[in-house]
């Protein structure tokens, strides 16, 4: 086969009586380079906390030489390909923007590129499946700092539970220190948790895969109330800003045979 671009080609005529002639033809060979074609840039709901599978398609490529066959090369970085040589890899993306570059080659060495661009969002809020507390009531009201342990059971579609953002307050429905209730101040945590709320400290416990916090909650109400409320709220929010609330209740009741 002739290479690409001119070439002379010199033809010997001889004839029965041994009279020759010599004729220079010129051959031109030309190429058309191909055109990559990737498809549309696509934006998708990432699927688990790795991104996103995703089956990519060079298939409408194309080349206007007839019968030019096509290689593909597919790259991006921090990206694995099950094949970058195919038409059709696949791979997983993860959240936030890649960009992939597919270079398309027919076989005079003629090329293409283009620019694919693949958009991971997440708009699914965490789950909080468990907000409990290992005493909901405090009783007798003895004006004693109780201990009280908090536990999140907290997850995420697109992020593990240890990189969510969680964060607990809590409040209380009557003041530190009303009629009835002895004279003591910082019933919550050792701050006034009715004028405003107290943040808990979270750690994150890999062994169990839950959130955890510790607080001291005073074990007294107002006499002549129906009883005091804490109320911890919970909220748990991922990176794209999604976030979703839970309330879990501890109570000190007016007598001892209500909320026990």
């Amino acid at each position: 086969p002739y290479q690409l671009g001119e070439t002379e080609v010199t033809w010997q005529i001889v004839d029965n009586s041994g009279n020759m002639i010599e004729v220079v033809q010129l051959v031109t060979v030309t190429n058309t380079d191909p055109i990559a074609n990737a498809g549309l840039d696509q934006v998708l709901e990432c699927t688990s906390q790795n991104g996103v599978e995703l089956t990519l398609d060079a298939t409408a490529s194309s080349d206007a030489d007839p019968g030019d066959l096509l290689d593909y090369r597919w790259e991006a970085v921090d990206i694995t390909f099950d094949d970058p040589d195919s038409a059709t890899p696949a791979a997983t993306f993860p959240h936030g923007s890649t960009t992939v570059q597919l270079t398309v080659t027919d076989q005079c060495g003629g090329s293409s590129t283009t620019d694919l661009l693949i958009i991971v969002e997440d708009t699914t809020s965490p789950q909080i499946q468990a907000a409990l507390v290992d005493r909901n009531v405090l009783w007798p009201p003895n004006h004693e700092m109780i201990p009280v342990a908090l536990d999140l059971l907290v997850s995420d579609l697109c992020s593990a539970p240890e990189d969510l953002i969680v964060i607990c307050y809590v409040d209380s429905d009557e003041s530190d220190d009303e009629n009835g209730d002895g004279s003591s101040t910082g019933d919550v945590a050792g701050q006034d948790g009715h004028s405003q709320t107290v943040e808990i400290p979270l750690t994150y416990n890999a062994a169990t895969e839950r959130w955890q916090g510790d607080l001291e909650l005073r074990a007294e109400r107002d006499g002549g109330g129906d009883g005091r409320k804490y109320s911890i709220r919970c909220v748990a929010a991922d990176s794209s800003g999604n976030a979703t609330m839970a309330t879990v209740c501890v109570t000190v009741p007016k007598s001892k045979g209500k909320n026990k």
